[in-house]
């Protein structure tokens, strides 16, 4: 039974009800598709929402245009836009309708964010004169999220990983129009959930995926065949985090990026508790990055191809978070570090430039590549990073056979509740029960 299928039969029992329940649970039966009794305590029904909406999502991408530009979901809710450093990042609201963006993905100028509540996608277009970001359609659909969910777009092709619920995509078109019905809607892959997903190209994507089994977690590399997904890879991450330092719904600590070698060769760098690579056309062929201080966590990546660079964000031991830039090419030699001021989310990166966002400040920071180990990045006052060892790469052991049902995991196909929730949720508990027992 899962811990949702538990408190729900535990807490039935008629009371009165409270104006901050129906909120909840309103958002509870569009996203998160559990089931509410309409005699159910209103304390039970936020109990329930706060198990896996416990903090805002921050993620960022990056685009080239006439210069690097970075868009990312903000803790108002809505998007933030910057040009570089020197100017003050652009705000833009969600629709009405929409609490807030979780995730958000670029593609040329196109941008794509991400709603959990209720379940939407918006697209907008950058234009560069005077940096602004202009609506061009949302679409509504039953498409999954939960509970942990990501988006990723590139050409012509939205993908959304859809949590345990499946797998939806959809088509746009080259004004960033999306098409009201998915082509695709909730495709089950036989597994737990995707938390994550990142496009390979407008054919085929990679899916952060809890697969069940050991290792559990690992990427599944999928085909986009009309109005079917065919699997034709699967990497098992063998230093996965699990749910550990997970943050819903869209900053699950499993990610991939990708790039392409000048022999048109196509790699997955993976942030997973450890850094790993692989080649995705080629069977057991992960590679394990040693991190440059002992105990780090990798949370996200993001590659740059043009510099053949890939930084890693993440933990170190004592909390603090830092972000490590490797040399692709130079047998991932480590040219570079920042610490970061605040428990780091996401990365991205374009051009010279790497912009992040952390949990708790709704800016986009950001830095040159050439000032990595002597600059701290804007709002930044931590102490200095610790001295960098040289990484070296290792093989890992070939990946075991998948197993024959998702079932065989630990957590009977139920994602199981992060620990930092619940300190979350005592605050807002106590407001809400003074309000309920206030009004009978």
């Amino acid at each position: 039974m899962s811990i949702i299928t538990l408190l729900e039969s535990f807490f039935l029992f008629p009371t009165r009800r409270c104006q901050s329940c129906l909120l909840f649970e309103q958002q509870l039966r569009q996203c998160h598709n559990v089931k509410v009794n309409d005699t159910m305590n209103p304390i039970a029904i936020f109990f329930l929402f706060s198990l896996s909406h416990f903090t805002f999502a921050q993620n960022v991408a990056m685009t080239s245009l006439t210069g690097p530009i970075a868009v990312a979901t903000s803790s108002s809710g809505g998007l933030a836009a910057r040009i570089s450093s020197t100017t003050p990042d652009l705000i833009v609201d969600p629709p009405q309708d929409i609490a807030a963006f979780t995730d958000v993905s670029i593609d040329g100028s196109l941008v794509f964010a991400l709603s959990v509540a209720p379940p939407q996608v918006c697209t907008y277009s950058i234009a560069t004169d005077t940096l602004s970001l202009s609506l061009n359609n949302c679409v509504e659909s039953a498409f999954a999220v939960s509970p942990f969910c990501g988006i990723s777009s590139l050409g012509g092709t939205l993908i959304i990983s859809g949590g345990t619920g499946g797998v939806t995509v959809f088509d746009y078109d080259a004004t960033g129009k999306l098409e009201q019905s998915p082509r695709i809607l909730n495709f089950d892959l036989q597994v737990i959930g995707n938390p994550d997903v990142v496009m390979v190209n407008p054919t085929q994507a990679a899916l952060s995926s809890d697969i069940g089994g050991s290792p559990r977690f690992g990427t599944i590399v999928v085909n986009i065949n009309g109005t079917t997904l065919t699997s034709v890879g699967e990497f098992r991450n063998p230093s996965s985090l699990g749910f550990d330092n997970a943050l819903g719904p869209s900053n699950f600590p499993f990610v991939n990026d990708v790039y392409t070698n000048t022999n048109g060769d196509v790699f997955l760098y993976t942030a997973n508790g450890g850094m790993t690579v692989q080649n995705i056309n080629v069977a057991d062929s992960i590679v394990e990055i040693a991190a440059p201080v002992q105990g780090f966590q990798a949370v996200t990546v993001s590659v740059n191809q043009e510099s053949d660079l890939v930084l890693f964000g993440g933990l170190l031991p004592s909390g603090e978070s830092i972000l490590y830039a490797f040399d692709i090419e130079d047998d991932m030699a480590l040219i570079g570090q920042v610490q970061v001021e605040g428990r780091i989310t996401s990365v991205a990166t374009s051009e010279d430039i790497v912009s992040f966002v952390t949990q708790d400040d709704s800016t986009i920071q950001d830095f040159a590549f050439e000032t990595m180990t002597t600059v701290m990045p804007t709002d930044s006052s931590s102490s200095p990073p610790p001295e960098p060892t040289a990484p070296t790469l290792s093989p890992v052991l070939p990946s075991p056979t998948m197993p024959t049902s998702a079932a065989d995991s630990t957590s009977s196909g139920s994602y199981m509740v992060p620990a930092q929730s619940t300190a979350l949720m005592v605050v807002p508990m106590l407001l809400l029960v003074t309000e309920y027992f206030g009004g009978i």
